[in-house]
């Protein structure tokens, strides 16, 4: 008597299977957040740095640093793509307190820049909330 043959696979072949593309697809997912949140954080690191450049120009012109954020938005060259957070938040004044703002960027939803000038508009820095390390980050002035 001959056995006949069967076709397709068994129950624990097709659960071993979906295991495996479960399992892939939960790495691809982990790997994708690090990415984007990487990728923010490269955006704010650029943005930081564009607006504190630009306030150092200011600085190089006219011996302060501008007075508040209104006055660095309103610089001519500056892009107010620069000046917005990557969730939408504008730039906000941070106080006279130049290693924290008053405005502290502190979490995704809280996203935005800080600028912060001394009174006498000596020393200024540029804070920005870093998602990888979920910390705010401060970049300060070429004259602190």
């Amino acid at each position: 008597m001959q056995k006949l043959k069967q076709k397709g696979f068994t129950i624990i072949e097709l659960m071993i299977v979906i295991l495996v593309i479960g399992i892939l697809a939960t790495i691809g997912f982990v790997a994708y957040g690090n990415v984007t949140k990487s990728a923010r954080d490269s955006d704010r690191q650029a943005d930081a740095s564009a607006i504190a450049k630009k306030a150092e120009e200011y600085h190089a012109a006219n011996g302060e640093y501008p007075s508040n954020a209104a006055a660095i938005t309103g610089m001519e060259g500056i892009d107010s793509k620069v000046t917005t957070s990557p969730s939408g938040n504008a730039l906000q004044d941070g106080g006279t307190t130049i290693s924290s703002c008053t405005s502290v960027p502190n979490s995704k939803a809280n996203d935005h820049y800080c600028y912060a000038v001394t009174a006498d508009q000596s020393q200024m820095s540029v804070g920005y909330w870093d998602e990888s390390s979920g910390v705010a980050t401060y970049i300060t002035g070429v004259n602190n």
